[in-house]
């Protein structure tokens, strides 16, 4: 058998896609992510406190966030990841100073400052964001004044609405409150939290976990106090700084510089089973929460595969509807702007090809010129490779759409694509997708489809 063709039976056959498969090198939803021991490394622990093992080139690292789609883990100044721990090319580790970071829907990343960066004169503070990769994008100059050990940021989250950021400052009382999108200071302060309080995380019905440095504690909406959450440190001490989300969207994570990490259930403010022991420090913790998988497409669709959509773009994204699909909608809407709709790509097998459905499928408006799409597909470099920052090509698409018309597009993968496919147990494939209505302005679509390969045991 020519070895084309032996690559399309072992796909046929064992070849599932998805970011939730479940394998020995991919995170499980609810896997506990910590930077732990002196020099750090990132750990994984599942939620029963289980270790399962550490990820390679991660030395040194402290804050920890994943972007919304569950494809990436950020660790600034260290690096970036894959869901399978893999180190991915991007300027993280130059990245200083660090600080508590959060990710919006289209893969940008807010980070806070770290101890003594804020300004005691002027009572000011900021806030950095960055590309995926690492690449310095904005500063934000916010108010840092109030009740504090120092006027630093230290801890950041997005709201719901993907421009209010929440913040407060080190050791501070107060919750404070920028919008990102109009570069507005909200005023009055969101609430106070009590002194001294370190790391906050906003929830996705408006309601704010922080966590203290010997308590939690739950603030409503409105910012009033609602519920305190007592210390699960034994002993008792105040070194209490590290909050997460935990995927159930009911209980939530505090963590102490000493290692130790404790699961809350907000409503009642039990704790739940035994403190996960990570080590004898700890400098960040995140916790796995990928968007949850749809159903399953109906048998004889293609191999029987699934995935996890990851994109981004010029419009906005409801990635809150994936289970429908998602629709994509322009801030500035065009009559003759060509649209497009994201459903779960997927790997095809053809003879002895292999296709990559990026799950993207464009419209041509009805009233105007015929449309191009221009599709490349790329695989980051891992490992020593990713310093580099380089990228392999595997497959491209040139077409054109009638007016009226829609397509889905669907990309040969390239023979360097198909050996990477079967070389690797996981890949990342993105897709970076321009297209035009003659010779209008281009719309730029970015997504990614994962890969992960099965083999027999």
């Amino acid at each position: 058998m020519r070895p084309a063709y032996a690559i399309a039976a072992v796909l046929a056959a064992l070849l599932t896609v998805g970011a939730q498969a479940a394998t020995a090198d991919t995170f499980a939803r609810g896997d506990v992510l910590a930077s732990v021991g002196n020099p750090s490394v990132i750990a994984r622990f599942a939620p029963d406190g289980t270790a399962k093992g550490t990820l390679a080139d991660s030395a040194g690292a402290g804050p920890l966030c994943f972007d919304p789609s569950g494809e990436h883990l950020i660790a600034p100044g260290t690096g970036l990841y894959d869901s399978t721990g893999t180190r991915l090319a991007s300027a993280w580790a130059s990245v200083s100073p660090i600080g508590d970071c959060t990710v919006d829907q289209a893969g940008n990343v807010y980070l806070a400052g770290a101890p003594s960066t804020g300004d005691s004169l002027t009572g000011r503070g900021t806030i950095r964001t960055f590309d995926l990769t690492g690449h310095l994008l904005a500063k934000y100059d916010v108010a840092a004044t109030g009740n504090a050990y120092g006027q630093a940021v230290t801890s950041v989250d997005l709201a719901p609405d993907q421009c209010t950021i929440y913040y407060d400052l080190d050791g501070g009382e107060d919750i404070m409150r920028y919008d990102v999108c109009t570069h507005t200071q909200l005023l009055p302060r969101f609430g106070s939290a009590g002194f001294p309080c370190d790391r906050l995380r906003v929830r996705a019905n408006g309601e704010v976990v922080v966590t203290c440095d010997h308590f939690g504690r739950l603030l409503d909406a409105s910012g009033t106090p609602t519920r305190n959450f007592a210390s699960p440190l034994d002993p008792f001490n105040f070194s209490l700084r590290f909050t997460a989300l935990d995927p159930d969207g009911t209980s939530f994570w505090m963590g102490s510089y000493g290692g130790q990490l404790a699961r809350f259930d907000i409503a009642s403010g039990n704790q739940i089973g035994q403190n996960l022991i990570a080590g004898t420090s700890l400098g960040g913790v995140a916790v796995y929460s990928p968007p949850a998988l749809p159903p399953a497409s109906p048998a004889g669709t293609g191999t029987g595969t699934s995935t996890t959509q990851s994109t981004s773009g010029a419009h906005t994204v409801d990635a809150g509807a994936m289970t429908g699909g998602l629709a994509f909608t322009s801030s500035a809407p065009s009559l003759a702007a060509p649209s497009f709709a994201v459903a779960h790509g997927r790997l095809l097998t053809s003879g002895g090809s292999l296709r990559l459905d990026t799950g993207l499928q464009v419209s041509c408006p009805a009233t105007g010129p015929k449309c191009r799409a221009n599709v490349t597909l790329t695989v980051a470099g891992t490992g020593a490779r990713a310093s580099a920052a380089s990228a392999t090509r595997v497959g491209t698409l040139s077409t054109r759409i009638a007016p009226g018309a829609k397509a889905k597009l669907v990309v040969r993968l390239n023979k360097q694509g198909a050996a990477l496919i079967r070389r690797r147990k996981a890949v990342t494939i993105a897709a970076r997708v321009s297209i035009r209505a003659g010779s209008g302005p281009a719309v730029v679509r970015k997504t990614s489809v994962r890969v992960l390969l099965h083999r027999p045991r």
